[in-house]
């Protein structure tokens, strides 16, 4: 892993919505969870969650598959 790379995924994951939420999904596995409960388990409005999300795909820390509501994550490497 590059420099640049370790630096972004620390500094995705200094974060605490953006930390609980990677530490959530590796707990649940390959399996994943949906969005939607992911939320609800951490209790984050859905712009926060959102956001978190985003900038964990970004540091290429979480994977998704599906769509729209049926949108399930999973910590990446894990699926």
């Amino acid at each position: 892993m590059k420099q640049f790379d370790v630096i972004a995924v620390l500094a995705c994951l200094s974060s605490d919505d953006q930390l609980n939420i990677f530490r959530l999904l590796v707990r649940a596995g390959a399996e994943g969870l949906p969005g939607r409960q992911i939320g609800q388990r951490l209790r984050l409005s859905l712009s926060a969650l959102t956001f978190a999300l985003n900038q964990l795909k970004e540091a290429g820390l979480v994977a998704f598959h599906g769509e729209e509501e049926a949108v399930v994550y999973n910590a990446n490497g894990l699926s």
